[in-house]
């Protein structure tokens, strides 16, 4: 079967490689079955330069809104990184309130692997 650049589904399967990125890059973890997020999961904590996941709790969320909980549950991820970024891409349309520079991508784990590889972890 041809797609819309005219090449056949298993010529373009041959030429994928396996790898973290592109796994991430035709995916994001909403479409992915939970076996394929959990091997996902150890291919992005065994090979990512560091990782951390922040949370909110439920009372959290009801006093300050869930926005503004998830805003502060990603700030809690960058600090507990081991490594200093100098950029922090945000899933969404809004990026607050972070130490350094922040930029806010919508539908961005379709379209950043590393906010993919975030989601995964997140989830």
């Amino acid at each position: 079967m041809r797609n819309r650049r005219g090449r056949t589904r298993t010529a373009l399967r041959k030429r994928r490689r396996r790898s973290m990125y592109t796994a991430l890059r035709r995916r994001y973890s909403r479409t992915e079955r939970l076996e394929k997020r959990e091997k996902l999961y150890d291919i992005i904590t065994s090979s990512a330069i560091a990782w951390a996941v922040g949370e909110a709790s439920p009372e959290e969320i009801d006093d300050i809104n869930i926005l503004n909980a998830a805003q502060l549950a990603m700030r809690r991820a960058v600090a507990g990184l081991s490594v200093t970024p100098d950029l922090v891409l945000v899933d969404g349309n809004v990026a607050r309130d972070f130490p350094m520079d922040a930029v806010a991508v919508v539908k961005g784990d379709s379209k950043s692997p590393s906010i993919a590889a975030a989601s995964i972890l997140a989830k």
